[in-house]
């Protein structure tokens, strides 16, 4: 069935897609200025080298894709914008990463996605996002990733084992707690991709 994903009952009250059939002017997107995030286009595993890696991944994604302000992705210390990979260890929550009081997120196409004021008052699973996440930092569209996460129990050994239980990932697709919670996977498990937020 074309489209169709999950079934509702047709006795609950549920809302509709409503599309214009007789305009052919093509609408200019208004673009938001802020920090930036996206969905990493490389899938990435624990290692050794643990969330530095991860965030070595993202900040090396952001700079092809011309978003670090450096003239030159081979000289680290050029990068005047950082980025790092919403990962949860046992000891530091994701969020406390990135500034709470900083400007809002917005995907690599200027369409915001996360407020800054969601970080600051809530948990991850009460979070409200505006869209999915499922683009690159090249404002490429990625289809339905699942990425890793994590949770203070479940964080594949603080990212540093690939062969040590498991951890939670979340689907950049999805607007719900879905986008950060969707479970716990082995960390054995490749191709989880990485949500990389602008600090």
């Amino acid at each position: 069935m074309e489209y169709a994903i999950n079934s509702w009952s047709c006795a609950k009250e549920n809302r509709y897609y409503c599309f214009s059939i007789d305009d052919d002017k093509v609408l200019a997107l208004q673009k938001g200025a802020g920090r930036v995030a996206f969905t990493s286009t490389a899938a990435w595993i624990a290692n050794a080298a643990g969330v530095s890696d991860a965030d070595a991944l993202c900040q090396k994604e952001a700079c092809a894709a011309g978003l670090t302000g450096a003239s030159s992705c081979t000289d680290p210390t050029a990068d005047s914008r950082h980025f790092k990979a919403w990962l949860m260890t046992a000891t530091t929550l994701a969020r406390s990463r990135f500034s709470k009081t900083g400007a809002d997120y917005y995907r690599p196409d200027g369409v915001l996605w996360l407020r800054s004021s969601e970080l600051a008052a809530k948990a991850d699973a009460n979070i409200i996002l505006s869209t999915g996440l499922n683009l690159g930092a090249a404002a490429n569209w990625l289809p339905s990733h699942e990425v890793w996460t994590g949770s203070t129990e479940q964080n594949c050994a603080n990212w540093t084992s690939a062969s040590s239980g498991s951890a939670s990932r979340g689907v950049n697709v999805h607007t719900s707690v879905v986008a950060f919670d969707n479970g716990q996977i082995g960390c054995d498990v490749p191709s989880r991709h990485l949500y990389c937020f602008e600090e």
